[in-house]
């Protein structure tokens, strides 16, 4: 069971009635033939008729009494997949099956309730229709006892296919036909029900779900959407699963726990409702839509969609009580909470089943583009330039939106100044903590008191608290507080590497902010009557671990710098890491589960690019490039695809799909880009299939290249491209092996030796030794003619010898793709296969037709060794990495050597061709020039092996 296809179609079902025609935008199918008009082999079809349930019908040719089946992996192999059987001789019509990763099925120990419904089952003169729902979400447990989820909405399946008989006693046979689509399906896109939930979350409309986390993965069970739509009024969505029994709300709460929060339900009896939080349970307010307006709650399919808008400022008296309070999401930050449970018969919400709370306080504000900024009185000059920056709430350093901003920068290698703002008075303190987790609890803290002080702190985890430090090598420096226009503004400087002394225990913990990175905490509070700072108000962390080491131009650092600790590396040439010498280098580090960096660093004279892609496997096509392109010394990174055949790499039509956060710098003529990328990424591709690339589940080839742009800033052919020897996991930091090039340098090797050495050594006893070695007979035959022979024969068989290596490397695409060296080198070896053959053919040496063959034999040899060493120039991309630079330069040398010695040598005989010779002696001259010539070039060839076995 294994197939696959790209075709995507709309079509109208009919109940047990096949459709043959193409399908229509909209639906999906899948036939075997390819848009069969007739009765098909297979035809699978399916769309969308709820946001939770699918219509498919599964038709074609079986026997009488058979099956017809179809599975859904996430590979292109049998299993392991759910597969979905129709057949006529079964009581259900219907059954699910697993298949296994070892190629054998059996009935689904357990699956979700319902999976299949509305089947309906004909068979017909061996032609079988079948048509049913199924559920968009759903899970297989197999005979094992393993259960897999599958979600048909949102996750991409290839297509398996199957018909056979079915047993006895009710079970299928193994296939007796089956299929596979090409490519992989997104199902959800023939799912007009579908709202893309998640667009524009984090940009445009703040967004956050249950459970947690589950807007970067984009599968939440209840998710709350916000944003401004004037400077007193937020548009708000919840929506989720539930039934008319059922309710969703969020709260606004001013802690973590549940007690004293404004609550806002929805359900379909009670419509939008507010409510007060108390500890453990819920009371409606006394007017339950005060501060609400433009409200609606929908219930479709198991799916409830509440709409409503707030007032950013609400006034709430409790119930049973005359105490009021006010909820202002303008002026302060709230965790939010979200729960779902049951109503009772009046509509009332009854206690939560499920529930889920921020981990940190949530400015609603961020997605307010009609209000200006909170507080304009803080500095945000050079942030994420000079800076760094973090502030209160997370992230709002970007916005410019914080209500409390910290920055530093390195004062010395070994020293860092850090800058603290925020809205205080001389009865309040900021603090900021440094952190290993996102948590309080086990961190160095450095709180700026308004009474003038900066004090170390360390914060304990059981139970949270802060707990002044007497004993620290911190070095707290510079310390300055000043507070006017009520915002305070703290300066300090602290030793990059400290270490203090736990309180109240007998242990001490280092803090090394170069080498380390750490989660930063922001916090504001009271100081009390004993200048000590209280519990927090009011406090932050950042989304992730900060390098604080970014932001000191004191350090040594460079994009080499951490390779293998904090971050993986890979580079080209072979080694270049360790020497600092890439030509194109590329870092990852893992961010998140849902997050990578990269860096991309090459050498540039200012335009260019440099590109890694992620492949399947060691060679070009089918890959997910993203390059790094410097174009008028500005860079950006593209997403492009490379295609298998022929090799190219095609800019896809959304240029920055996945990835984010993109930032250049070129320097020195090295230009870098650094970017992050989802770690699953589903790339639509410019035949408008879909492949989805997950880097935290599997491993891929790491492939780089180098080359030009052209006018459009679109890259070219590579001029430079290596790869890694195995697929790499990026989640680990250790040393990338590179491609072997074992098989280059043999071949190298053997056509050195084969075209520079033995066919010239060759040529030149031909051409000046016939007049010697007169008295002299080898295997019977002339010694020159003999001499030149081995020498040719050794240059055919080198050369034969070095072809072998280069096709098992790159088999015959160079020459598919039209390489000039692998043209020239076939052409050069064509000539030498042709020569032995004339020379079979040749006739006497007093025959009339003799000079013909002689001029033949020579021009055809000639021209040999011309192709040969334009071939050999014509190298310069392989031989970059292979070999030294000077390698190029050891070639014009021996070309010199040879021409010079072809001038020298013609000129001498030239001269003494007037001289009438008066025995057989031999020209002892001529020998030793013969010598010289052999013994130079033999050297410097054998030279030129030494560096292509040696390496660049």
């Amino acid at each position: 069971l294994d197939m696959r296809s790209s075709s995507v179609v709309w079509i109208v079902f009919g109940a047990a009635q096949a459709v043959y025609s193409s399908c229509s935008p909209g639906t999906g199918c899948f036939s075997t033939p390819a848009d069969c008009t007739g009765n098909c082999t297979f035809r699978l079809e399916w769309i969308g008729v709820s946001r939770s349930e699918y219509h498919v019908q599964l038709s074609g040719t079986v026997a009488s009494g058979g099956y017809m089946a179809f599975g859904l992996p996430t590979v292109s192999t049998m299993g392991p997949s759910p597969a979905f059987v129709c057949t006529s001789s079964l009581p259900n019509k219907t059954a699910v099956y697993w298949n296994t990763a070892s190629f054998s099925a059996s009935p689904a120990n357990r699956t979700t309730h319902d999976l299949i419904s509305q089947a309906n089952v004909t068979e017909s003169d061996g032609y079988l229709i079948c048509d049913f729902r199924i559920q968009a979400e759903f899970f297989v447990e197999s005979d094992e006892g393993k259960s897999s989820s599958f979600n048909l909405n949102k996750q991409s399946y290839y297509v398996i296919m199957a018909s056979g008989s079915v047993l006895g006693t009710g079970l299928i046979k193994q296939h007796d036909l089956h299929a596979k689509s090409k490519d992989m399906f997104m199902w959800g896109d023939n799912n007009n029900y579908i709202d893309d939930d998640y667009q524009d979350c984090g940009q445009s409309i703040g967004c956050f779900g249950l459970p947690l986390g589950c807007v970067q993965s984009q599968n939440c069970s209840i998710l709350l959407k916000w944003f401004g739509v004037s400077e007193q009024e937020y548009n708000m969505s919840i929506q989720g699963a539930a039934s008319e029994k059922s309710y969703l709300a969020f709260a606004l709460s001013n802690d973590d726990v549940m007690g004293n929060d404004s609550v806002v339900a929805c359900s379909t009896g009670g419509g939008v409702a507010m409510y007060w939080n108390f500890v453990g349970y819920s009371l409606p307010l006394s007017n339950q839509t005060a501060g609400i307006s433009n409200q609606s709650v929908t219930l479709s399919d198991g799916e409830m969609h509440c709409k409503f808008t707030l007032k950013s400022s609400l006034n709430i008296t409790i119930p049973n009580t005359n105490n009021s309070v006010t909820f202002d999401v303008n002026s302060s930050e709230y965790y939010l909470m979200l729960a779902t449970g049951n109503v009772d018969d009046k509509n009332m919400i009854q206690i939560h089943s499920n529930k889920t709370v921020s981990t940190s306080s949530v400015d609603l504000t961020e997605f307010n583009s009609h209000l200006q900024p909170q507080n304009p009185k803080l500095d945000y000059a050079g942030c994420a330039d000079t800076w760094g920056c973090s502030g209160l709430p997370a992230d709002c350093s970007l916005s410019k939106n914080c209500s409390i901003l910290v920055k530093w920068q390195g004062q010395a290698d070994d020293q860092y100044v850090f800058v603290i703002s925020g809205e205080a008075d001389n009865t309040d303190y900021i603090a900021l903590g440094f952190s290993e987790d996102n948590m309080m609890g086990n961190d160095s803290v450095v709180a700026c008191l308004g009474l003038g002080a900066v004090n170390p702190y360390w914060n304990t985890e059981h139970p949270f608290n802060s707990i002044p430090v007497d004993n620290t090598t911190m070095n707290i420096a510079n310390a300055t507080v000043k507070i006017a226009d009520g915002v305070m503004n703290c300066s300090f400087v602290v030793k990059a590497n400290y270490s203090l002394d736990i309180p109240a225990l007998n242990k001490s913990k280092s803090f090394d902010l170069n080498k380390l990175q750490y989660y930063l905490l922001l916090a504001k509070g009271s100081v009390n009557s004993s200048s000590l700072i209280e519990h927090h108000t009011n406090k932050s962390v950042s989304s992730s671990a900060v390098e604080l080491s970014q932001y000191n131009k004191y350090l040594e650092r460079d994009i080499y710098t951490d390779c293998f600790e904090k971050k993986g590396c890979f580079g080209t040439p072979e080694n270049c890491i360790q020497h600092k010498s890439c030509k194109i280098i590329v870092t990852y580090r893992k961010l998140t589960i849902t997050e990578y960096e990269f860096h991309i660093g090459f050498n540039s004279a200012g335009s260019g690019y440099a590109a890694l892609a992620f492949s399947d496997d060691a060679s070009m096509g089918d890959d997910s490039v993203m390059a790094c392109i410097i174009k008028n010394d500005k860079l950006d990174v593209k997403m492009y695809w490379n295609t298998k055949s022929p090799k190219n790499s095609i800019p896809l039509s959304q240029a920055h799909l996945g990835i984010s956060h993109i930032s250049g710098t070129y320097i020195s003529g090295f230009a870098s880009c650094i970017f992050q990328r989802q770690s699953n990424t589903t790339l639509t591709l410019p035949d408008n299939s879909t492949q989805t690339f997950d880097l935290s589940s599997n491993q891929y080839y790491l492939l780089l290249a180098a080359g030009d742009i052209d006018s459009e800033g679109k890259i070219k052919k590579h001029s430079l491209d290596d790869h890694s020897a195995a697929a790499v996991d990026l989640g680990s930091y250790g040393p990338v092996k590179n491609k072997s090039d074992i098989m280059i340098k043999l071949h190298g090797i053997a056509m050195l030796l084969a075209w520079l050495l033995f066919s010239n050594l060759g040529v030149f006893m031909a051409r000046y030794f016939r007049e010697n070695f007169q008295d002299k007979k080898l295997l019977g035959k002339q010694v020159w003619f003999v001499v030149h022979q081995i020498f040719m024969y050794l240059a055919i068989l080198s050369s034969i010898l070095g072809l072998i290596p280069i096709i098992i490397q790159y088999g015959i695409d160079p020459i598919k793709e039209k390489v000039i060296h692998s043209l020239l080198g076939l052409s050069t070896l064509g000539l030498g296969f042709i020569q032995p053959i004339i020379a079979l053919m040749r006739c006497a040496p007093d025959h009339p037709v003799r000079p013909v063959f002689n001029w033949t034999h020579r021009c055809i040899g000639i021209s040999a060794l011309i192709l040969a060493w334009v071939s050999v120039y014509m190298v310069n991309d392989i031989s970059d990495k292979i070999v030294p630079c000077y390698f190029q330069y050891v070639l014009y040398v021996i070309a010199a050597w040879i021409l010079a010695s072809h001038i020298g040598t013609s000129a001498y005989i030239l001269v003494k061709a007037g001289e009438a010779k008066t025995s057989l002696e031999d020209n002892k001259t001529l020998n030793i020039i013969g010598c010289v010539f052999s013994i130079v070039l033999t050297a410097a060839v054998l030279t030129q092996c030494i560096l292509v076995i040696i390496g660049g």
